[in-house]
């Protein structure tokens, strides 16, 4: 592990070296407790494999899956190795000041058709997000694109409305209204 990237609710996310390369790494642990390991290990494959197989312009790429012992602590630790994204997300860039001037409209449609181009890819491919917010979406160093991140509440729906992940919905005042009716 090279450095921090970021903490969410349930992981922390690092920077790391893999072959020369960077990519980061969301890693998860449980605590010496078998059955919670297991659940923790169950949420981040269903993350990984709902993942593993996108492909868009607009999502970030997820590369492997591990589960390894941290010979630190003795915690069980599962990582979700994905492509780096070295902007800085949505909700950083509205609060930063250097961007405080109004911002060029063709910039904001551009943004707008990526998003739009990766939620109608997700889909077609029947997954839902359900935690998308200003938090989950990267920009690239140059700004120039956005890329979706953090599937780890989405759910992939089958034909009979069966879903694979069934945790959490998602940051509650991010919810779409369906969501707070338990659809």
């Amino acid at each position: 592990m090279l450095q921090k990237l970021g903490k969410g609710g349930q992981a922390n996310v690092y920077k790391c070296l893999i072959d020369g390369k960077s990519f980061a790494t969301k890693i998860r642990g449980a605590f010496n407790n078998e059955a919670l390991a297991q659940r923790i290990k169950k949420a981040s494959f269903q993350e990984f494999e709902i993942a593993a197989d996108l492909s868009h312009d607009n999502l970030v790429e997820y590369k492997y899956f591990s589960e390894r012992l941290n010979k630190t602590n003795g915690n069980t630790e599962f990582h979700i190795i994905m492509e780096l994204m070295e902007g800085q997300d949505m909700d950083s860039y509205l609060k930063d000041a250097r961007f405080g001037q109004p911002t060029n409209i063709e910039f904001v449609k551009e943004i707008g058709r990526q998003l739009l181009s990766a939620s109608k890819y997700l889909h077609e491919k029947k997954i839902r997000h359900r935690d998308l917010k200003p938090q989950n979406l990267m920009f690239t160093k140059d700004h120039k694109t956005i890329k979706i991140i953090d599937l780890g509440l989405s759910a992939k729906v089958f034909q009979d409305g069966y879903k694979t992940h069934v945790a959490q919905e998602g940051t509650a005042r991010y919810l779409a209204p369906e969501q707070l009716e338990g659809e």
